[in-house]
């Protein structure tokens, strides 16, 4: 029965200059010949993971992403959203008002651009690095047409702000959102209960894929769950420690000299 590769982007599938090198291209073909299955899996939003499956070429039968960290579900064949969840207005309004006090940048998203209501370097770095667009309104809530799957705050001048930032989310919202890192500067805000595990099962019951045939890999801490949750969980070498001690296996190369490419070889096409 097929196998299915869930595999996060930045630092794990991507290289540090955010290409792919040349073992992870050839693995992924091999692995989409034998008739195995992809997610690109993501805290990045819908255009942007989009736009990576495009560059790899994997817009095939058996294509998929994750993105925003689980709150969407996207059939790149298709092209169809299987799945999405959003945080409500209410709630998004009151991260936005909490982080604003606390002079950190936050930003939202819908599935064609990225929205914050302050032009500053925070959301430039940050477009310029996920390959997305932005746009600044002054008012968030009312330029967006559907609950947005995550919001996102990041500093990096001040990340220990970020920690203060998490610590009040949770204790105003925590009940209806969950709050996590996918860098030291980096803080992922998402409906409660989301998370990439959470995808990885929704989707393997979407396509009656048992667990036992799936493989993840990642490197950050928002790819723990999905670690967790997988038939066999792979921590890049450059992973954080956390994530290494999650996964059943840590690779010998890092996201630069075919790390996802070990995976394939090792867990999915069956070669030492």
């Amino acid at each position: 029965m097929a196998k299915i590769l869930f595999t996060d982007l930045d630092d794990t599938l991507l290289t540090s200059e955010k290409t792919v090198c040349q073992e992870n291209k050839e693995a992924i073909q091999k692995l989409l010949a034998q008739g195995h299955k992809i997610v690109l899996t993501s805290g990045r939003s819908l255009p942007s993971v989009r736009r990576q499956a495009e560059h790899l070429n994997l817009t095939f039968e058996g294509c998929y992403l994750i993105c925003y960290n689980g709150g969407e579900i996207y059939d790149v064949f298709r092209e169809k959203t299987l799945y999405r969840n959003g945080i409500s207005f209410d709630i998004l309004r009151k991260a936005f008002q909490i982080a604003d006090s606390m002079h950190i940048h936050i930003q939202t998203y819908d599935n064609t651009y990225v929205y914050c209501h302050r032009e500053d370097e925070e959301i430039q770095r940050y477009c310029q690095e996920m390959d997305c667009e932005y746009q600044v309104v002054p008012d968030v809530f009312s330029t967006l047409t559907l609950e947005p799957s995550k919001a996102f705050a990041s500093s990096w001048e001040r990340p220990a702000a970020l920690e203060e930032l998490r610590h009040a989310l949770e204790q105003e919202i925590g009940a209806f959102i969950d709050v996590f890192y996918s860098s030291p500067y980096f803080l992922e805000i998402v409906p409660k209960g989301i998370n990439k595990g959470s995808a990885v099962q929704r989707l393997c019951s979407l396509l009656q894929i048992p667990l036992e045939n799936t493989v993840a890999t990642g490197d950050a801490m928002n790819d723990i769950q999905m670690i967790e949750t997988a038939h066999v969980g792979v921590a890049m070498k450059n992973a954080t420690e956390d994530v290494k001690a999650a996964a059943d296996y840590i690779t010998s190369a890092d996201n630069n000299h075919g790390g996802v490419a070990e995976a394939i070889s090792k867990f999915i096409l069956g070669k030492d």
